[in-house]
């Protein structure tokens, strides 16, 4: 056998070292809860010369202040109780309703100052720039109350990309110190966190295309970006933009607005793959908010009859935890019409996962259909499994079992609703669930949200791809072609996906 020399492997060493590709790594903006976020940056240096850039504040931070929606919440409070939540509070409402609860957090977010070694123990060696105040702060006044509230739509967009354009500029630092530009650069908030990433990918995309969090007609995600070093020069670029706009008076919303600067800077805008949601803050215990709301229960209406409805449905959702399918849908089914003020939502979750786990697939997807009453037209946006889009995630995941041919492209929801209402009538079961449908105006409530949350999930690639995978599970081939089809007619630049459509149409 041919045996190489100790210089001939050192050569090759070398050799493998100069084609390994060089990636930025851009964290920028508030810590928050940044601890285990990272095993993908670190599978990453396996395969390239990895370099960590990271601008941030001396405070941690958290999200409590300015506008809150269920996506939000379900990232300060423990999911238990997010889940439970009707509808109504999954807003700026809660807040308003337990202004306790939002003080304790704002005191617990301002506690516990970033360190460059706590940052380091996470990512790596890094360049790590941290500083204690946003120098333009000025701005951001304009958008409070007189006693400091913040308010508008997104009052803290000018620090998130002033640190977004810092982190670019420590980049461009490093590429004039190596006298090259990198291969490719990762920018994403430090709370955000992907499954892996597909290097060959960004690393075949040209210098006009940038892959984010998600990109629609007239929004674009703010928490990622990858592509080029030209391509996230561009999206840095956003920064005196947005002052610029907010300087003038001009400013409407973040996802509006950077899609619009994306588009008047010619980028091709991509879905990134394997990306996971955000961290939970975590800043308050579920017993903490129980107990808050066991004193509300004590108290005068409107708020204390809604307290003692919410406590009775965490209730039955910890008899669901606890294993106790049955039992919890005794719970969630007794006293299901809820206090004036709020809706069932929460509520009918719980009942439906419930049926669910005691085998009762018909009922529960009704549960979900009728949960969607009362939500927020955002919250009609499926934004992922397991994610805060409860309601619709139950209707779902029941879906193919519960309702069959709910899943086929261009089906008539409504007309398979009222035939699951109709079989479960004649088998006399569902009672409490069927008691609302004889409301003439709930129904047609019902009909009309359901009708809007399906409009919605018909242009969401994500979706597609999930209800394909649900479709197939269920042995459902047909299904899950159609789903596959539309998702590549949403995301027609993921090469992985056109595949399954492939193997899908051949099986």
């Amino acid at each position: 056998m041919l045996r190489r020399s100790p210089a001939t492997k050192e050569a090759e060493r070398g050799m493998a070292e100069m084609v390994r590709p060089r990636v930025c790594v851009c964290l920028s903006g508030q810590m928050r809860r940044f601890e285990g976020s990272f095993g993908w940056l670190h599978r990453l240096r396996a395969e390239a010369d990895v370099q960590v850039v990271v601008a941030t504040w001396r405070e941690r931070g958290a999200k409590i202040t300015g506008p809150m929606n269920a996506s939000r919440l379900n990232l300060v409070l423990p999911a238990e109780i997010g889940r439970v939540l009707p509808a109504e509070w999954k807003s700026d409402r809660f807040f308003e309703v337990f202004p306790r609860l939002r003080r304790l957090m704002i005191a617990r977010a301002e506690g516990g100052d970033i360190t460059r070694e706590a940052i380091e123990r996470e990512t790596g060696p890094a360049e790590i720039h941290v500083e204690d105040a946003f120098p333009f702060g000025f701005f951001e006044n304009r958008q409070r109350d007189a006693d400091g509230t913040p308010q508008g739509s997104d009052p803290y967009t000018l620090r998130q990309f002033y640190k977004v354009f810092q982190a670019g500029v420590m980049k461009r630092n490093l590429e004039q110190r190596d006298g090259r530009p990198f291969d490719a650069v990762i920018r994403l908030r430090p709370d955000k966190s992907l499954g892996m990433v597909e290097l060959p990918t960004l690393l075949g995309a040209g210098p006009d295309v940038l892959f984010a969090d998600h990109f629609r007609a007239g929004a674009a995600g703010d928490q990622l970006a990858a592509g080029s070093s030209a391509a996230l020069d561009r999206y840095a670029g956003f920064f005196t933009h947005a002052f610029a706009r907010v300087a003038a008076g001009a400013w409407r919303e973040v996802h509006v607005e950077l899609h619009d600067w994306l588009v008047s800077q010619n980028l091709s805008v991509r879905p990134m793959p394997h990306q996971h949601g955000l961290s939970a803050d975590a800043l308050l215990s579920t017993e903490e908010v129980m107990a808050e709301l066991r004193e509300s229960a004590e108290g005068p209406a409107p708020l204390g009859p809604q307290a003692a409805y919410v406590l009775r449905t965490l209730q039955a959702d910890r008899a669901l935890r606890g294993g106790n399918a049955a039992g919890a849908a005794a719970l969630a089914a007794q006293g299901l019409d809820a206090p004036p003020g709020i809706g069932m939502s929460g509520r009918l979750v719980v009942l439906g996962r419930a049926l669910e786990g005691d085998g009762d697939r018909r009922a529960a997807f009704l549960a979900g259909v009728l949960s969607l009453v009362g939500q927020s037209a955002n919250s009609l946006m499926w934004q992922g499994p397991g994610n805060s889009n409860e309601e619709l995630n139950l209707m779902f995941d029941n879906a193919a079992a519960g309702a069959p041919g709910f899943l086929r492209v261009g089906a008539d929801h409504w007309a398979l609703v009222e035939a699951t209402a109709a079989a479960l009538a004649k088998e006399g079961g569902a009672a409490a669930l069927l008691r609302l449908l004889d409301d003439a105006g709930f129904r047609e409530t019902v009909r009309a949200t359901l009708r809007d949350a399906m409009e919605k999930s018909a242009v969401r690639g994500g979706l597609q791809v999930h209800l394909s995978h649900l479709a197939e599970r269920a042995g459902l081939r047909v299904e899950a072609a159609e789903r596959c089809e539309a998702a590549v007619a949403l995301l027609p630049h993921d090469g992985a996906l056109r595949a399954r459509l492939e193997q899908l149409r051949a099986a």
